[in-house]
């Protein structure tokens, strides 16, 4: 499982509707940045 699909595994558990989840990898040179979304009634909700 790679970090992507990890992130994703994880979010999805946390939110009422994983469909709203989506994992973007955008790759740099020396970096490589998880871009995490999920809906937006999902953000701060604890």
């Amino acid at each position: 499982m790679d970090h992507s699909q990890l992130i994703r595994h994880i979010a999805k558990a946390l939110v009422d509707n994983a469909r709203n989840v989506s994992v973007k990898q955008i790759s740099g040179v020396q970096t490589t940045v998880l871009e995490l979304k999920v809906a937006k009634r999902m953000l701060g909700k604890s």
